[in-house]
Formats: C-alpha cells, structure tokens, sequence
C-alpha cells in the first residue's frame, strides 16, 4: 500500500501564515520607525534584515534536510530545536527532503509578516527582545522555460511556504544577534493528513 506524502507534518506548532496581514504591517514600519531606529538600533534596516533572512533560511533549510541537527545549535533557539528534532524524527523522507531551499525557487518578494516587542521589568532592568516572522514563498519546478513563474504556480502542488520567527535581545548592555525561535514549511495545497 502506497503512502501519500502530502508534508502534512509541521515542525512546529505555530499557525501555517500563507499571505501577509495589512494591520500587522503597518504596526511593524510603526515600530520600526518610532522605536527600533531610535531606540534600539539606530542601523536597523529592513532590507538588510529581510537579505539576512533569507540567508539564514537557506542555512537552516539545508542543515534540516541534511539531519544535520547539531550544526542548528547556534541557529536556532534551544527551544525550538527541541520541538523540530521531536516533530522531524515523525516526518517521512520524502518530507525530510523538502526541507532543503533552492535560492532560485524562493520568490524575489520576502515578506515580513510581523514585528513585535516583548519586553520584561526584572531587578530595574527592562528586557527588551525583538520578533519578526518571515513568509518565504517557494516554487519548486514551477517556472517556464524562460524562467518566469508560470500563472498557475501558487495552485501547484509543489508550492511551498515557508514561516521563519526571529529573536534578538535588545536589552541594553547585551550583546546578541538573530536567533531562529520558529521554523515552519507548508505545502498549502496538499490536504493535511487527519
């Protein structure tokens, strides 16, 4: 009996974000503008922030369908590896495979999808971190011959979403960079198995 592979199997529990939310954007440039370059981080850009992004996806993509969990340990927050490397270890090999990027698949339009704050009263000390999921859209063999996106690429099977949730910690006097906190690849038209 053939098994369908349908990637029905997230490696996180964090809801599949598909296409971006207007609201969630123009908080995010708020807070951009009015408190992360004043505030926080006076270079901040989002494009950089975006190019890095995807870079880091690409990493991440690669080292998970590889198996390769232990080169993640940097990449990604302690927490979330230890909810991939359960969620993964269910996955087929097929979807194991799936997980690796292919630069020219991912579309040219990164999305950032949220930016949030959390912040923290401890000691007189205010913890500040900052958030922002990414929606990467993925079209594997979905291109024409002269390498534009066929019409019909976002109904394809193969058409894949990827969601990636950045940290950092803003608090002031430590020193950190983005950390991977959620890391989510969907086929959206492929039926979940129940």
């Amino acid at each position: 009996m053939s098994m369908d592979h349908t990637g029905s199997h997230d490696l996180m529990d964090f809801p599949r974000i598909q296409f971006p939310n207007f609201f969630k954007m123009l908080r995010s440039k708020f807070l951009i503008h009015f408190v992360i370059l004043p505030y926080l981080d006076q270079n901040f850009s989002i494009k950089n922030f975006l190019d890095g992004a995807k870079e880091a996806a690409l990493v991440v993509s690669d080292r998970l369908a590889s198996g390769d969990m232990d080169a993640l340990r940097d990449l990604v927050t302690p927490e979330a590896l230890t909810e991939i490397q359960a969620n993964y270890a269910r996955m087929s090999v097929r979807e194991r495979c799936d997980l690796r990027l292919d630069r020219r698949a991912i579309s040219p339009i990164v999305i950032p999808y949220e930016l949030g704050m959390i912040i923290e009263e401890d000691e007189d000390v205010q913890k500040r971190w900052v958030e922002i999921t990414v929606i990467f859209h993925v079209h594997r063999k979905l291109m024409d011959d002269d390498g534009n996106l066929s019409t019909s690429a976002y109904m394809h099977p193969d058409f894949t979403v990827c969601n990636y949730r950045f940290i950092r910690n803003f608090t002031k006097g430590v020193s950190d960079s983005w950390t991977v906190n959620v890391v989510n690849h969907f086929k959206p038209n492929l039926r979940r198995d129940e």
